[in-house]
């Protein structure tokens, strides 16, 4: 199997493991009052996995043109926003994790913490991964 259609398998992959931990942590922290994590309110894990996912599908049928690779860089730019703000929201979520603590059971908090972590070592594979496609593409005809 080439490699090009293992990394597409792999983003897509990483598209539906980002869009269920999204589902997952908008409906355990929208229903409470208490502190929220950024990536919740901006829905990347949403509109991210949509792109990975496409982005992924693109590389498995093959279709290696100057639209493309757009749509690659256009995947590298969301998993770079996607690191950024998964990283504020770890950075600003940990800061309010004594107010969480209050409004929230303590459970929830430190699930909606984890799963952050992971959507954001998923954003930094998602990133090497199209990195390494825009960079060797002409390799690949």
């Amino acid at each position: 199997m080439p490699v090009k259609k293992i990394l597409g398998v792999v983003q897509i992959l990483i598209g539906l493991i980002n869009l269920t931990l999204g589902i997952t942590m908008m409906s355990v922290s929208l229903p409470s009052d208490g502190p929220k994590p950024t990536s919740v309110y901006t829905g990347y894990t949403i509109w991210g996995s949509v792109v990975f996912i496409v982005s992924g599908a693109l590389l498995i049928a093959e279709e290696i043109t100057d639209a493309y690779l757009i749509s690659k860089l256009i995947s590298l730019v969301m998993a770079i926003i996607g690191i950024i703000i998964t990283a504020l929201s770890l950075r600003d979520f940990s800061f309010e994790y004594l107010v969480c603590e209050d409004t929230l059971t303590s459970e929830k908090c430190a699930m909606l913490m984890g799963m952050d972590g992971v959507v954001l070592t998923l954003s930094v594979l998602e990133s090497c991964i199209n990195v390494f496609i825009c960079f060797t593409w002409p390799r690949w005809e």
